[in-house]
């Protein structure tokens, strides 16, 4: 049980487990730097937070000093939420408690894998001799032979960021069994899995395990080890067998993380997930499905190759509106800082060079009529910004508004700065974030920006990628994250659909929050948590494979019974089908009530009900014999 507000904590209370970590002490060498820096960058009040969570996780693992020990856990945060803050922390304090060999898998990408690996080499390694790096950027894990002296000799701690690559991983293994296992009792592993429902999850079939889910549990036959999974979208971990024992089921210990301060989430942007009355923040604009459709290339082989996008009026304006707040931000803080536009259209290469081209040529007007002040360029940027900044004032966070005037002056020193990048497999021209200069891009993109990738200054997204899968489509959400001193300025543009499906997994995901919570207060273990997931009729849970350990089943939630129940609000005639439907029924029960009160109590309901199922469906029966309206 967790005395920390908002955090819950899930663990065999049947279990003895005698802590062992109360917390940092004045004596160790891996936290105290790693705090610093974060001080500096996300306050004091967000480290106190981070150390609370992340000291409570370490004390619910083994101690480092156990002859055997095999961990398994999870930690629940959210989409775009500083869950590497999260782990680099938790790394530092197991270092300083005894673990020696630090493994932090990052993703499957290698843009994915250096971004991480900068923040740890910047963070938690920095000039620091007591750490050991086995990977740098550009390099990913090559080791073959030294571990025995590293895990004998050296007095720090070893340190490796590695992609989810079966090659990789192997590698690791190979590296690590190499040592010996007299060797390996002096090395303690902490395995850190970042985005652990991508890649780490079984889905090999017929009986055989998946690749790389296999090396995992390979890694994780070393004596004493410790494995943490991260993750915000948990619905493949929680539907693992829980009684494999080889496998990853946290049934060690979860942690739900609380919403940080000043996230923005689901509910800010989408609304409610209580009352469907309660408004988000006006910030989501609608892309028609005629744009939406000419935006993405159509389906079949080889259609992309001849497929020409058009430049739809909503992402014009999205794209100026990148413009203005960018230069907005600049004003606001008196200097440039990172500033991004997400163009998310489709998963094909391809298509992004495509969608890159109707790009440059939208922005290429826009900035020679902004350097030769041109009437219309000017009217049609100063009419967006006082629309938009109408809609969303910046009183309504503290900031004082920014007339037209200020911003005029600063636009042709705004879009001079713009890059367009195409980030996928196939581009050579990669997004990155310098701390010497400030980035401002407008990224294009598909797969390699839809997991852990943070893109920084995030303020305008057009979004209209489909998905089928509720994990999929909710770490597409870049939006997602921290927005201080530019909250006013962020927008999304999406079709309605995508837009009532977001809604919709906000509540699902809040829902899984509150069965871990309830499993917290009843005192029940890791391995008795049977998370329940609303279901969807539009979209999967997860990947099918990852699925089969699930069981669909209609069961009471503490005395409800709740429903995915999604109105097709530009679907007139099937509206208007369940408007006459309830109006019936509603009518149908009363003149029976009204009419027949003489039926015994019980067999009214037992005679009518055929009728009414059958009704609801769509068929129109008769009446019961014996009965009439």
């Amino acid at each position: 049980m967790s005395d920390i507000a908002g955090v819950e904590v899930v663990v065999d209370p049947k279990t003895p487990h005698t802590p062992w970590y109360p917390g940092p002490k004045a004596s160790d060498r891996f936290w105290p730097p790693v705090k610093a820096i974060l001080e500096d960058r996300v306050g004091d009040a967000a480290v106190t937070d981070i150390d609370k969570v992340t000291s409570l996780t370490l004390s619910k693992l083994n101690p480092p000093g156990n002859h055997q020990f095999s961990d398994r856990g999870l930690v629940l945060g959210y989409v775009q939420s500083g869950k590497t803050t999260n782990f680099m922390a938790l790394a530092a304090k197991a270092a300083d408690a005894g673990y020696k060999l630090i493994i932090v898998l990052s993703g499957v990408t290698d843009i994915l894998r250096d971004q991480t690996q900068a923040r740890i080499d910047e963070v938690l390694v920095g000039d620091s001799v007591e750490w050991y790096p086995l990977t740098k950027r550009g390099e990913d894990f090559a080791q073959s032979s030294g571990a025995a002296a590293l895990f004998t000799k050296f007095d720090g701690a070893l340190i490796a960021v590695i992609k989810k690559n079966p090659a990789r991983l192997r590698r690791l293994r190979d590296w690590m069994t190499g040592a010996g296992k007299i060797a390996m009792q002096h090395a303690p592993m902490l395995l850190i899995d970042d985005e652990a429902d991508q890649a780490s999850i079984d889905v090999g079939a017929a009986g055989r395990t998946s690749t790389i889910n296999g090396l995992l549990r390979d890694i994780l036959k070393h004596p004493r080890s410790a494995y943490v999974a991260y993750t915000a979208t948990p619905f493949a971990n929680l539907l693992i067998d829980p009684s494999n024992e080889n496998d990853l089921y946290p049934r060690t210990v979860i942690v739900s993380m609380p919403k940080p301060a000043g996230y923005f989430g689901p509910e800010r942007l989408f609304g409610g997930i209580d009352s469907p009355d309660e408004a988000g923040l006006d910030m989501i604009r609608t892309i028609p499905a005629a744009e939406a459709v000419s935006a993405r290339p159509p389906a079949g082989l080889g259609a992309v190759k001849t497929w020409s996008p058009t430049l739809g009026s909503e992402l014009r304006r999205a794209i100026l509106w990148f413009v203005l707040s960018t230069a907005a931000k600049r004003i606001r803080n008196g200097h440039g800082q990172h500033s991004s536009m997400l163009i998310h259209t489709s998963m094909l290469s391809d298509a992004h060079f495509r969608t890159r081209d109707i790009v440059f040529d939208a922005l290429e007007p826009v900035r020679v009529g902004i350097a030769t002040n041109d009437t219309s360029t000017l009217l049609e940027l100063e009419e967006i910004w006082k629309s938009e900044s109408a809609r969303v004032p910046a009183s309504s966070f503290g900031y004082e508004s920014i007339t037209w005037g200020e911003l005029g002056a600063t636009l042709r020193a705004t879009i001079d700065d713009i890059d367009i990048v195409v980030d996928n497999y196939k581009s050579s021209d990669r997004l990155s974030y310098s701390s010497a200069k400030p980035t401002t891009a407008i990224v294009i993109g598909g797969n390699t920006l839809s997991r852990g990738l943070t893109l920084e200054g995030l303020t305008s997204s057009y979004f209209v990628r489909s998905a089928s899968a509720y994990d999929t489509l909710l770490q597409m959400g870049r939006w997602f994250g921290y927005r201080g001193g530019y909250e006013d300025l962020c927008r999304v543009w999406m079709t309605d659909e995508l837009r009532g499906w977001f809604r919709d997994l906000s509540k699902v995901e809040q829902e899984i929050r509150d069965e871990i919570a309830r499993y917290r207060r009843e005192g029940l273990s890791p391995l008795e948590l049977g998370v329940r997931i609303r279901l969807h009729p539009d979209l999967a849970i997860t990947e099918a494979a990852k699925m089969r350990n699930a069981v669909n089943a209609s069961l009471s939630y503490s005395g409800r019974n709740p429903q995915t129940t999604v109105f097709r609000r530009l679907d007139g005639a099937r509206l208007n089908r369940n408007l006459t439907a309830a109006k019936d029924l509603l009518e149908t029960v009363q003149a029976l009530w009204r009419r027949h009160r003489e039926v015994p109590r019980g067999r009214l309901a037992q005679a009518v009900a055929p009728w009414i199922s059958r009704r609801a469906r769509g068929v129109h029966p008769a009446l019961p014999r014996g009965l009439r309206v």
